[in-house]
């Protein structure tokens, strides 16, 4: 009687190490790739709020031919900072007296993606938060002589003096410089 050769199926031990290493190399390769990917749309999400921002604040201003009072040489954060809730409660039309919105014009409207998550539902809200959870901050020419005074300057070096009626920023993501220190990178309506 004859035997049948009887072959064996399946991977041995080295074609799978391979295989597994190829795959670990791959991933190693494509994590730097996905978080940059992931920082420039947090970036581009940052600037379209600032550019939204800037719009609505600037209908404000046309509608009522001035800055809301609670507007001073200060800027004014997004949530957190003074009077955060009246800009907030001013973008989304509330009519109190503080908000200085007596018309109860909607100037900019919220998704809960933009909002703190402070409460439970979007009426809980006193504001609103960059991709990074800081802060939007708003800083307009109270004087109207064109001139801004202490924004941050983009370069990472103190504050700058800006010629503009508004500035709008968020104060982005760190970056590690050179020499080891911190840096920012602003997102900016300048």
């Amino acid at each position: 009687m004859k035997h049948a050769k009887r072959y064996q199926t399946g991977f041995t031990l080295i074609e799978l190490l391979v295989v597994v290493t190829i795959i670990g190399i791959l991933a190693g390769l494509s994590v730097p790739a996905l978080n940059k990917a992931l920082d420039s749309a947090k970036r581009a999400q940052a600037a379209a709020m600032v550019s939204s921002l800037k719009v609505a604040l600037n209908a404000y201003q046309a509608d009522y031919g001035a800055w809301p009072e609670f507007f001073d040489s200060a800027a004014v954060e997004s949530y957190g900072g003074s009077n955060s809730e009246d800009l907030y409660g001013l973008l989304v039309g509330k009519t109190d007296a503080s908000y200085g919105n007596p018309k109860g014009t909607v100037y900019m409207e919220f998704t809960a993606k933009q909002l703190y998550p402070k409460g439970t539902s979007m009426t809980d809200a006193e504001g609103f938060m960059d991709p990074w959870e800081g802060c939007y901050s708003v800083k307009v020419d109270d004087d109207y002589d064109n001139e801004i005074d202490e924004v941050p300057d983009t370069n990472g070096a103190g504050s700058a003096t800006i010629y503009a009626s508004m500035a709008i920023w968020s104060t982005g993501t760190k970056s590690t410089t050179g020499d080891g220190g911190d840096q920012r990178k602003y997102i900016t309506s300048w």
